[in-house]
């Protein structure tokens, strides 16, 4: 359980620091008062980077040169410090250099209303979330990602070239290829487990439809370094590497009707939801540690009906953080056992 946030220059926050050793905290208050942002503090103590953007120094507080995001739980305590020259993680004081070091220590599942994004919106969305929810639960599958993006990188620098050593390109395809199989053998079993949690949990938010994600892969060939050979002279002609895991997607369907092309904005919102829970849900049984839950404003995205079916599966877990711009919008179920945060100018 985390029990206590401390966070310094973060966005428009100049110094805040939180007792939340309770098992629901819901954080109130009106639009641009920082509740997602302290949601986005605890995520960047996790993961040691934002849901919102890749650029650290959009954290940063105008006119502030840093920013320091503390987080206690019951085992460690977690620094993340960021400032324009760059990232420093720590744990108990020690400083962590490799961020495969640094995740995975303690779990977060996150769920915003901009989820749906990555249901519907562009495949290179769900490979960078997929990328890190797996590395989140493999270390081993971060260095194999950043390894390919490393060799791929090399790979069309070569083909860039004009006259370049036909040899070294051989080497690096079938370095990339090692990663590779390795890769798409991780993604399988993920989007299998995930598909499995879903039909567990089917019933959860009231939901009679069945969900699946089908992983496509952009290689289908279980001789790799044959079909790149196969493919060469077209990667020559086009300069760039065109096929493999930098290519793949993940397509959500809702009872085998395509959610991106089909589905409603509310069942969009639904699917995210679940999919939240589905890894929440992954997570316990791999780690035997229940995660814990940041849901951004989830209770105005779901009708009374699902709303309903939500409490009772957040009075079951371990922590969650919640935050509305009213609290009205919270079911009384859930007020009466929640520690409510109101948030002020």
């Amino acid at each position: 359980m985390i029990t206590n946030i401390r966070l310094k220059s973060l966005r428009r926050l100049k110094n805040i620091s939180l007792n939340t050793n309770h098992k629901l905290i819901i954080f109130v208050g009106p639009n641009a008062i920082g509740k997602t942002t302290i949601l986005e503090g605890i995520y960047v103590a996790a993961v040691g980077s934002s849901f919102k953007t890749r650029n650290f120094k959009e954290l940063i507080r105008f006119n502030d040169s840093y920013t320091k995001i503390s987080l206690t739980n019951d085992d460690n305590v977690y620094n993340v410090i960021l400032s324009e020259s760059g990232r420093k993680m720590l744990i108990n004081g020690n400083s962590i250099l490799k961020l495969s070091d640094y995740i995975g220590h303690f779990q977060t599942v996150l769920f915003s209303p901009t989820d749906v994004n990555f249901v519907k919106g562009e495949k290179g969305i769900r490979r960078s979330f997929f990328d890190l929810e797996i590395s989140l639960r493999d270390k081993n599958y971060l260095k194999l990602i950043q390894d390919y993006k490393k060799i791929l990188k090399k790979r069309n620098e070569l083909l860039r070239l004009q006259n370049f050593d036909e040899i070294l390109l051989d080497t690096l395809t079938k370095e990339m290829n090692k990663r590779q199989i390795k890769i798409i053998e991780l993604r399988e079993k993920m989007i299998q487990a995930l598909n499995n949690e879903f039909k567990n949990l089917k019933n959860v938010l009231g939901y009679e439809e069945l969900i699946e994600i089908k992983y496509l892969k952009s290689v289908t060939s279980k001789d790799l370094d044959d079909f790149y050979l196969n493919k060469l002279e077209y990667d020559k002609s086009t300069h760039i590497t065109n096929f493999g895991v930098h290519r793949d997607n993940y397509v959500f369907y809702l009872n085998d009707l395509e959610v991106s092309q089909y589905a409603s904005e509310g069942q969009l919102r639904s699917v995210a939801l679940i999919l939240k829970i589905a890894l929440a849900s992954l997570t316990f049984k791999l780690n035997n540690i229940q995660p814990a839950l940041l849901l951004d404003d989830v209770f105005s995205c779901l009708d009374d009906k699902r709303c309903s079916y939500l409490v009772k599966y957040l009075l079951d877990q371990n922590q969650a953080f919640i935050t509305t711009t009213s609290i009205e919008n919270i079911p009384s179920d859930l007020i009466h056992q929640a520690y409510i945060i109101n948030l002020k100018e």
